[in-house]
């Protein structure tokens, strides 16, 4: 579970590296690819007993920043079908408080895992990057993959920043890259964003919220957004594509009041009409372009994954 991997020359489309593997995402992704029969490499920040990164999916571990050095040296005779980013934030607050630390984090360790790519895969390695879709900032019309992309938050330029360095990896290093423009993910084991502040608040008696409670955001369980992830390592494409990840259409009033029902907490949200700077107001989407090229189609429902969330919580809490 070091970076003192004894794999000489060795190489299998059954060997995908993900950064960022004990994230929220990441963890998900490497559980669901092990599942799938894949070894699954990964190197990031995190420490947890071994047993426990095994039991993520994770074959190997290597705990380090994600940097060039680190990559090849760690891997350097390992030869990949897939390295997928998950590693960042996932936070639009950090990015104001800490914008250095979110500008590495988005942005330097994507541009290492792209040069790792092209300097020590073979061609048919694919990069895939999870992404946000913070790139579109605030827009009240359907979007595709192919809408205006205006973030308004240094978390989304920075995101916008690692999409463009994909694509000029793709354009002059022959790399090929997938993009999924992750929604708002959500699942068991989030404790971070609007649920675990909301399960928190509803669990100590407190029902005010910051909004208006009519921001839209289109929802997606963590188990789907990992599949589609899981798919863009391997499904027939071009050598660069974009996909939108997401699945339910809700306002945070409705999310938040079906959160409490689910909790079995019979307290009704209500909004202090205030407005988060960065936070866009509405975000709608569509999936065809996932659903035809990956074949891909979301199976956990709102209210299904919010159970499953009260669950997680109240065992938790």
């Amino acid at each position: 579970m070091n970076s003192n991997i004894n794999t000489e020359g060795s190489y299998s489309v059954q060997n995908i590296l993900v950064l960022g593997g004990l994230g929220f995402v990441g963890r998900h992704l490497c559980r669901l690819l092990s599942h799938e029969g894949i070894t699954v490499y990964s190197l990031g920040h995190g420490t947890l007993p071994e047993q426990e990164i095994k039991d993520w999916g994770i074959s190997y571990w290597v705990n380090s920043s994600i940097t060039f050095d680190a990559l090849s040296e760690a891997f350097k005779n390992i030869h990949f079908s897939a390295v997928v980013h998950c590693a960042g934030s996932g936070a639009v607050s950090l990015a104001y408080q800490q914008p250095l630390e979110d500008y590495h984090r988005s942005v330097t360790s994507v541009l290492a895992g792209l040069e790792f790519v092209r300097s020590m895969q073979t061609k048919n390695t694919r990069f895939v990057l999870a992404s946000s879709a913070a790139v579109y900032g605030n827009n009240n019309s359907v979007l595709t993959e192919l809408s205006k992309l205006n973030p308004i938050s240094p978390y989304g330029l920075h995101k916008l920043a690692a999409e463009n360095i994909c694509a000029e990896y793709n354009s002059y290093f022959n790399v090929n890259c997938s993009i999924v423009r992750l929604f708002s993910v959500y699942g068991a084991g989030l404790q971070k964003q609007l649920l675990w502040d909301a399960a928190n608040k509803f669990k100590n008696g407190i029902c005010e919220f910051f909004g208006t409670g009519k921001e839209m955001r289109d929802w997606i369980h963590v188990e789907d957004a990992v599949q589609i992830l899981s798919e863009a390592t391997k499904a027939p494409q071009k050598t660069f594509e974009i996909y939108n990840g997401c699945n339910y259409h809700a306002s945070t009033e409705e999310v938040l009041t079906l959160l409490a029902k689910s909790l079995k907490i019979k307290l009704t949200p209500q909004f202090n009409n205030q407005v988060h700077t960065g936070n866009p107001v509405r975000l709608f989407k569509k999936k065809k372009k996932a659903s035809c090229l990956l074949k891909w189609t979301p199976k956990i429902s709102l209210q299904d994954g919010l159970l499953d969330y009260a669950r997680w919580i109240n065992n938790k809490i």
